[in-house]
């Protein structure tokens, strides 16, 4: 037979009036008996409208489906459906049914046709569903899910499938069309929270003609790896808070101390002979006199932090310069520039890592600040990282290769190296650029003590030279090597104070 039968989708639930059938629809028929050739007009009303249409199928007295429509529901919740009782669908005589689905809702009526009785000449197939699965186990979050299935016979276009939750609850249909080999499919997507929203086995359930079939999957919700971010409680933030003040706390602690005692010795200076005073004072004076600028070199000095210093703070802040801290047990001296800001200070404390920091700053704001990269090479001279600290006083020297403090530095990187003869070669190479700058010949002295005689390359000077500080890109110079000769009471004192330059003369 080759009736077309169009399925429908529904979800409904009955809600049953005394009006109604126990099944919540009225139906009828315009007349209870009919013959071969008469028009059948169906009749129906809804009592509560759950959906746009309803499925009317019509079956012979040998319970064959002759005809299957999709009828609209009006306004009024009332549906009609006229069918012509032709030949030879309706030729036999006996009971015909009328079959409504409404979603889960079923009804049926009778209606009679009168007339001869033709005899059946062929087999009839029954149309049922024979193959109905899922083509996978599991789904999840945006992936679609295909379900495919076959039928017996043709005997209507479609195959209606629901799709239900865990817990029984509609989550869509849809009509899967037949081929001609009785194949059907059907494939949707899955959208969390609309479609599918909770986790569990959901069923599949297909409809055809008057068989059943239900298939199942499962449905996992796509769980998103959580992005691991580090968590600072708001107990290590104290804890960090508190170990910057307690840092603060200390370096101003200790700057206030060092300011007091510098201002006693400064008392006790005022007293001490000025002839011997005076007369130490000029030659360290005479050794940082400001260099001119020449073809081979430029000299740059930072500018003084403070302009109101009287000559005598001036002075001992140069003398200062000269003297050794105790946590400083270098034997070759290193170039430092000094100027406003904690890397310097920090440095002349011996806390080279925290200076290394500050200087670091100071190289963001200007990439190709000589004083800065040679103080961080000076630093990590400190530490013991010749290596490194090589490669600072390189980048140096690529910006300005006559840079004193940074040819220095390095000889003195090398010369702890164990690489005498190259360190030799700078501290000449610094002699020859300014013949005056006592800092590497007293540092070339020193390598040459550390080396066997006979491979000297340089003869000892009989006389040992001034310390000076270098004005070099800087306007004051560290020297870092104890002093053996010094002697006097009073400028020991001096020298265990040192760090107090940093709180007076604005480094």
């Amino acid at each position: 037979m080759g009736t077309k039968i169009i399925l429908f989708l529904a979800i409904a639930s009955c809600f049953i009036v005394p009006a109604f059938a126990d099944s919540g629809i009225l139906l009828g028929t315009d007349k209870g008996e009919y013959a071969v050739g008469d028009t059948l007009t169906i009749k129906g009303e809804v009592e509560e409208k759950k959906m746009p249409s309803l499925a009317l199928r019509v079956y012979d007295p040998d319970g064959i489906i002759l005809s299957a429509n999709n009828v609209e529901i009006l306004d009024d919740n009332s549906f009609s459906k006229t069918i012509s009782l032709v030949a030879p669908f309706y030729e036999k005589s006996g009971e015909y049914q009328i079959k409504i689905d409404y979603g889960k809702i079923k009804t049926s009526e009778t209606f009679l046709i009168s007339g001869e009785s033709i005899e059946e000449t062929t087999v009839t197939i029954i149309p049922e569903i024979t193959e109905f699965s899922a083509e996978k186990n599991e789904y999840t979050d945006g992936e679609f899910v295909t379900i495919r299935g076959k039928v017996s016979s043709q005997e209507e276009p479609t195959v209606l499938i629901g799709i239900y939750d865990p817990f029984g609850i509609p989550g869509g249909f849809y009509f899967g069309e037949i081929d001609a080999k009785n194949a059907f499919e059907i494939s949707f997507l899955i959208v969390d929270n609309v479609n599918f929203k909770i986790e569990g086995t959901y069923s599949a359930v297909a409809h055809y003609a008057d068989s059943e079939q239900t298939a199942y999957f499962d449905y996992v919700m796509y769980q998103e790896d959580p992005i691991q971010t580090p968590v600072v409680t708001e107990e290590e933030l104290d804890a960090l808070e508190e170990s910057f003040d307690t840092l603060e706390d200390e370096i101003n602690d200790e700057l206030k101390e060092l300011e007091e005692t510098l201002r006693e010795l400064e008392n006790e200076l005022k007293e001490i002979e000025p002839t011997s005073v005076t007369t130490k004072q000029n030659n360290i004076v005479n050794d940082v006199k400001p260099k001119k600028e020449t073809a081979n070199t430029k000299v740059v000095l930072e500018e003084e932090p403070q302009k109101n210093l009287s000559v005598e703070d001036i002075e001992l802040g140069i003398m200062l310069n000269e003297m050794t801290l105790g946590c400083d047990k270098s034997t070759l001296i290193d170039v430092v520039s000094y100027y406003d800001g904690m890397g310097p200070a920090l440095f002349r404390l011996c806390k080279y890592s925290e200076a290394i920091s500050f200087f670091d700053q100071d190289l963001s704001k200007n990439p190709e600040n000589l004083a800065a990269i040679t103080n961080i090479g000076a630093a990590l001279n400190k530490l013991g990282l010749f290596p490194q600290a090589i490669q600072q006083f390189d980048s140096a020297l690529d910006i300005n290769p006559n840079y004193i403090p940074a040819l220095n530095n390095k000889a003195n990187s090398l010369s702890q190296m164990g690489n005498h003869n190259e360190a030799l070669s700078l501290y000449l190479q610094v002699l020859e650029i300014d013949p005056q700058f006592s800092t590497s010949k007293i540092n070339m002295d020193t390598t040459q003590k550390n080396i066997p005689v006979k491979t000297l390359i340089f003869q000892e000077t009989e006389q040992k030279p001034t310390p000076i500080i270098s004005n070099q890109e800087s306007p004051k110079v560290i020297k870092t090597i104890p002093q053996e000769n010094e002697s006097d009471n009073f400028f020991e004192k001096i020298g265990q104070v040192f760090a107090s330059i940093g709180s007076i003369f604005g480094f």
